[in-house]
């Protein structure tokens, strides 16, 4: 279980199998393959430097933004 000072909550996570996550979506099962194979590389500071006016952030910066009250709140169900 991680927790994550932004939020303010433990957050807690499950791996699930891939041969699963392919029953659902083929694509989504492609990309988790290819990040656990082959991994993902970005240049942050270059994009950074060649991009400035995206204004840039980091997770926790974002995470900090968030209205986790009303994210976490189950909504009603339908039934």
């Amino acid at each position: 279980m991680l927790t994550v000072a932004a939020m303010g909550r433990p957050v807690s996570y499950e791996e699930v199998p891939l041969a699963h996550v392919r029953t659902r979506s083929t694509d989504l099962a492609a990309m988790f393959s290819y990040f656990t194979t082959t991994g993902l590389d970005v240049d942050v500071t270059g994009l950074r430097r060649e991009f400035p006016e995206v204004g840039w952030h980091g997770f926790d910066d974002w995470a900090r933004t968030q209205d986790w009250t009303s994210i976490l709140t189950p909504e009603p169900s339908d039934r």
